[in-house]
């Protein structure tokens, strides 16, 4: 433990390299000394084309921790908008959210209305729907484990319908770090969003967003 704790102090301490720099970390070894370690982050253009901007101005941090939360325990969850590129943009930001992980149930990010009994499936999903169609995603008999989202700009609640506990199932102190890593950060391209959840993910939640998962399972 002696000997990893400075590595991962120095490795936090490092800046994030962009995609196929390298960032050079001092290790100690015993009977070798202080070596220094080159970590290359890889080409990976999984975020290339995943706008956050508009999921962030329909939303606020505190909503989007709410819908990333609800995405982790993979619930059922409506997105409703009247711009099917609104639609689009925040479905698609929102599994990114879950990066390097993907979303692997139902998937669609425009419902047509020939497909919209879909709603009513009981396994879990990301939908799309316009909001001219929102009453059929309303009135449905069971709205358990359902988070409908409004899109629209300027609502006070987003949640049309929500089971009640979204702000509590991320653990405080990973919910924090997310919470001033999204306030301090410059813009809204993918990599600072990236960096915002996925690092504090690492070094900061892991291992309790792992124990709330299976707790809620």
């Amino acid at each position: 433990m002696a000997m990893i704790y400075p590595f991962m102090q120095s490795l936090r301490e490092a800046p994030f390299p962009a995609p196929g720099h390298t960032v050079k970390i001092k290790s100690f070894i015993p009977e070798s000394g202080t070596e220094m370690i080159s970590l290359t982050r890889p080409l990976d253009s999984w975020l290339e084309h995943v706008d956050f901007s508009t999921l962030f101005r329909c939303l606020g941090h505190e909503e989007v921790l709410q819908v990333f939360a609800s995405t982790v325990l993979e619930r059922r969850i409506v997105f409703i908008a009247e711009e099917l590129g609104t639609l689009s943009q925040v479905i698609n930001a929102v599994a990114a959210l879950l990066y390097p992980f993907t979303w692997q149930h139902t998937f669609i990010p425009i419902v047509p209305e020939i497909l919209i009994d879909v709603v009513m499936a009981p396994t879990p999903f990301l939908l799309g729907v316009q909001k001219r169609l929102l009453e059929y995603v309303t009135d449905q008999p069971d709205l358990c484990d359902l988070l409908v989202v409004d899109l629209s700009e300027g609502v006070k609640n987003p949640f049309i319908v929500s089971i009640g506990d979204e702000k509590n199932i991320l653990p405080p102190k990973f919910r924090e770090e997310i919470l001033q890593a999204l306030s301090a950060r410059k813009d809204n391209s993918s990599e600072c969003i990236y960096i915002c959840f996925l690092i504090k993910y690492i070094f900061c939640g892991k291992s309790q967003l792992c124990t709330c998962r299976i707790r809620a399972v």
